[in-house]
């Protein structure tokens, strides 16, 4: 069965999920929708789209359009889902999927009551390096997990993104603080507390440091930054180790984990033995501490994404809406509710 998609939106996103779709077998991409006809008719002859639409009422008219890709400005993502549900189309939409927990609500009672597949587009969790790291975490391949360490920052040009430095709709918080909150509602559940500090530049939060504790035990230390290079990693710190991505965060295409070491015997409680005087002895030498600290790197898991690192969550959703299926078992409601409710939480919070 093909399926035909729409896309709203002509901006950096648009074209890169355009691409992935192409990837997905039986998908074909019917049109593009933008208010500005100019940029719709562009994005569609450059891209090699077959009809451009200035209205977002004649785009779901269209027969031929199965689903929506929704990818204009965080403002606008909640109309556009809601009126594409009432269309008849599944959506898959742009993260964040709505700027409020009110709209999210409004948006999760539309697809209830349409019947039709909706998701919220975070392509992270569907990362082959995102799945192994959950699933280790699952398995207690390193004990039992109690902490979340999660950094996703870089600087960003207001002049390049403004949309990001745009109040209400913009923000670090917004934009890049679900991708680490999404991994800590899949390792540790729901949320309690929130604690939260942000960082504001004409009114628009640019730094932020979340603090999750949860409802079932663990916490969850967040950062995001628009103004800084961070470290960008993540690891799930456990009893008898920790699991973390291979940075870059987002992106990651690799595991590492690294337990720790057994408890030392009866010579080493009561004091060196002729085997720990000597190794004592040799760590005086740095050739030999270089030698032994890569001996107790990290075993590293490599996990490809492949071609598109986009296509994953594609083929999850278009999965899901070949088997009739209207919520993803991944990105499921509850939980991208649940994102939103922590991302109010922290702005509204705040010192």
């Amino acid at each position: 069965m093909k399926i035909g998609f729409g896309i709203v939106g002509t901006g950096r996103m648009a074209a890169l999920m355009l691409q992935a779709l192409r990837r997905v077998e039986g998908v074909e991409v019917m049109a593009v929708m933008s208010p500005s006809p100019n940029r719709a008719r562009e994005f569609a002859a450059g891209h090699g789209i077959g009809a451009a639409y200035e209205n977002l009422a004649d785009m779901l008219n269209d027969p031929g359009i199965t689903a929506v890709y929704i990818a204009n400005s965080n403002g606008e993502h909640a109309a556009t889902t809601i009126a594409s549900l009432s269309a008849g189309k599944a959506v898959l939409c742009e993260k964040p999927f709505a700027i409020s927990v009110a709209e999210g609500r409004a948006i999760v009672a539309a697809a209830r009551s349409s019947g039709r597949l909706f998701m919220e587009a975070m392509w992270t969790p569907f990362l082959p390096a995102y799945q192994t790291l959950r699933r280790l975490v699952s398995e207690g391949s390193a004990g039992v997990p109690h902490h979340l360490h999660f950094e996703f920052g870089y600087p960003a040009d207001p002049k390049s993104y403004p949309l990001l430095f745009t109040p209400v709709t913009g923000g670090v918080v917004l934009d890049r603080a679900a991708y680490g909150i999404s991994l800590a509602l899949h390792l540790f559940g729901d949320v309690a507390k929130v604690d939260a500090a942000l960082s504001l530049k004409d009114g628009v939060d640019v730094d932020a440091s979340l603090m999750l504790s949860h409802v079932k035990g663990g916490r969850s230390q967040l950062t995001f930054s628009m103004t800084s290079l961070l470290f960008n990693t993540a690891t799930v710190a456990c009893d008898r180790g920790y699991i973390g991505l291979v940075r870059p965060t987002i992106g990651s295409e690799g595991v590492c984990v690294q337990l720790t070491n057994a408890p030392g015997g009866a010579a080493d409680r009561q004091g060196l033995s002729f085997k720990g005087r000597l190794k004592q002895k040799l760590q005086q030498y740095p050739t030999v501490r270089r030698f032994g600290a890569a001996r107790k790197a990290p075993a590293i898991t490599r996990c490809s994404y492949g071609a598109d690192p986009y296509a994953h969550q594609v083929r999850h959703f278009v999965a899901l809406l070949r088997s009739d299926r209207v919520e993803s078992d991944i990105n499921t409601y509850e939980r991208s509710l649940a994102a939103l409710e922590i991302i109010e939480s922290a702005k509204r919070g705040s010192p």
